[in-house]
């Protein structure tokens, strides 16, 4: 027989209370109270702690049993310094674990391998990986999503369709193979921003800056990084930048065409059409050339339309009639053009070949010449009058 060794004067007065209903003394185990402030063991002669219980070679796996058939909610209660500060209770059908209001400051910590893993604070908010979580839930550690590795949060099986989401990434798989993601795919819709929900489109953003070269106006959305080339895009612009200087827009560089308006007068071998006014505040090249300073226009290659209206400045050659004018004599134009093989006033083939003709130039030029030459038809005129009278 083992033995049993009870000293009743100097067991604590709550211990006394916990046998107030029964005490059951078992010959199959030892069960020694020692006095008070030293150990006590059930199931070994050696405790190691206040209390130790050890259940080696016992018929059952119970270390402790709490038992209540009255209709209070049996509770275990840890106090420190006097102070309630956690609880473990049976509450109905549920079973409640966290602190007491007389520890406002406490949190609630999950440990595994000595190391903690989930916290509640006082107010509310739940972590993982982290003691302070500031929002009310915050995963702080993981791995990148990706086709192998599981992100911070997974959603479904490994073998089967998942979604796994990292700190800037949602990602779907199959069984290791990237999947499709769907958003919003049952006929609702998907809104970003806290504007005015719109009905009648599928992905709505209703909040965001205007684009521009800065890396703080980056619109309602970017695509790409801030350091290389970005697109973002505003309610009403798209900028292409890159590490904030503006880039270039591709439109169907790979082929197609593109339509600005109703399409139905232009055809595929239109690659620009617009329908309606364009209007180009600078110069507009046209074919493989370059467009010259000082031009709105080039164009490399024949031109046609079925009417052009050149607008010049002032001084149309009607100067030419007033009596002003100063009209050379016809000996004179014989002179110049002898000696330069070209009208005065007018450029020369070189000049043309290397400069071009400036066509509201020169139709300003030549009609001075037809005026000049109806003048000098006028005075041949009167010679030729005075010639026939004096016969």
């Amino acid at each position: 027989m083992r033995v049993f060794c009870l000293n009743l004067l100097k067991i604590p007065d709550m211990l006394i209370k916990s046998f107030k209903k029964v005490l059951l003394v078992s010959f199959s185990f030892v069960f020694v109270i020692i006095s008070r402030g030293q150990n006590v063991g059930i199931g070994t002669t050696v405790p190691a702690g206040k209390l130790h219980i050890d259940l080696t070679g016992a018929a059952t796996n119970f270390a402790i049993l709490i038992d209540d058939d009255d209709a209070d909610d049996p509770t275990i209660r840890i106090r420190k310094g006097g102070i309630s500060k956690a609880f473990a209770l049976v509450n109905g059908d549920d079973f409640r674990l966290g602190t007491y209001s007389t520890n406002p400051n406490g949190k609630l910590i999950f440990q595994t391998n000595s190391l903690s893993r989930m916290t509640f604070t006082p107010a509310g908010n739940v972590g993982i990986g982290t003691l302070d979580p500031i929002s009310k839930f915050q995963i702080i550690g993981g791995t990148d999503a990706s086709a192998t590795q599981h992100g911070f949060i997974m959603l479904g099986t490994e073998t089967a369709e998942n979604i796994v989401i990292d700190n800037n990434e949602i990602l779907a798989r199959n069984n290791g193979a990237v999947s499709t993601l769907f958003l919003g795919r049952d006929g609702s819709k998907v809104q970003l921003g806290n504007g005015a929900d719109e009905t009648g489109t599928k992905l709505q953003i209703t909040s965001g800056n205007d684009v521009g070269m800065l890396d703080a106006q980056s619109g309602y959305m970017m695509m790409g990084s801030q350091g290389s080339t970005n697109m973002v895009l505003d309610n009403n612009e798209i900028q292409v930048r890159n590490n904030e200087v503006g880039a270039h827009l591709y439109l169907q560089n790979g082929g197609g065409n593109v339509f600005i308006g109703d399409a139905t007068n232009f055809n595929s071998s239109h690659r620009l059409g617009v329908d309606g006014n364009a209007v180009f505040l600078g110069a507009v090249r046209i074919g493989e050339t370059v467009t010259p300073g000082g031009y709105k226009l080039a164009v490399d290659g024949k031109a046609i339309c079925t009417e052009l209206l050149v607008r010049l400045v002032p001084n149309w050659p009607d100067y030419v009639f007033n009596n002003q004018y100063k009209l050379r004599g016809l000996n004179e134009v014989e002179d110049f053009i002898k000696k330069n093989n070209h009208l005065p006033g007018i450029p020369s083939a070189k000049e043309v070949e290397s400069n071009g003709v400036n066509v509201g130039e020169m139709q300003k030029l030549q009609m001075e010449k037809i005026e000049e030459l109806t003048l000098y038809i006028i005075e041949l005129k009167k010679e030729v009058e005075k010639l026939k009278a004096a016969k």
